[in-house]
């Protein structure tokens, strides 16, 4: 399901600039799960969500250039930046001081599917054979605080202009063994004026993201 935290305000936001920082699950064994699935008819598969995000930010880009991204793969492995990363970061057309994007082009695209190429080689930390792998969603939400912070601390000068957010897209169920860790980040969001935005895509409903929407909101 869709869970807005609260109205997007796209005019004053474009008027001010954003910086939106993108969480996306990128868990392999739960995309391959819904491939299987008889009745597929109606489930995005990963690639159509993947053109989906570059879209959505082509179209915030050209709403203002003053919008900025940070995208972040949350995967059982590890939670790695996927953009800005090595390849983006010796380009200065698209990235600021910050490292952080600030306009769109075909980099992006190229720079997010190398970086996930390579996630995708790496095994999930358990090598349990009845292991069910959980997308380390805790440390996806912690390292999109980071990022924040520091953007925050890097133009304290301008943090009026800034109107910072985090949108996730979910395809796993919610990580039981996670929850402390990620109700910590829900609340450092709140505290902090953080709105999260979630689009869930898994079959169940995420109770996690629904409190994680309605708390910042």
């Amino acid at each position: 399901g869709l869970c807005f935290s609260g109205r997007m305000d796209v005019e004053s936001s474009v008027e001010e600039g954003g910086l939106i920082t993108i969480i996306l699950d990128v868990n392999p064994y739960y995309w391959g799960k819904r491939s299987q699935i008889e009745d597929e008819t109606n489930l995005i598969k990963f690639n159509q969500l993947l053109k989906h995000v570059f879209y959505f930010i082509n179209g915030v880009t050209l709403l203002s250039p003053f919008n900025k991204f940070v995208i972040i793969g949350s995967h059982p492995s590890e939670s790695v930046v996927l953009y800005p990363n090595s390849i983006t970061s010796t380009s200065r057309g698209n990235v600021d001081n910050n490292g952080i994007l600030s306009s769109h082009s075909s980099e992006i695209e190229d720079s997010v599917v190398e970086a996930l190429l390579r996630l995708s080689q790496k095994q999930p930390n358990s090598t349990h054979p009845n292991h069910v792998p959980e997308s380390l969603l805790s440390a996806s939400m912690s390292l999109a605080l980071c990022y924040i912070n520091k953007y925050k601390i890097q133009n304290s000068a301008a943090i009026a202009s800034v109107s910072p957010r985090i949108l996730i897209f979910q395809v796993s169920p919610d990580p039981q063994s996670q929850y402390i860790p990620i109700m910590n980040s829900i609340f450092s969001s709140q505290r902090s004026n953080i709105p999260l935005d979630v689009l869930n895509l898994s079959t169940e409903d995420s109770v996690f993201l629904q409190q994680a929407a309605h708390l910042t909101g």
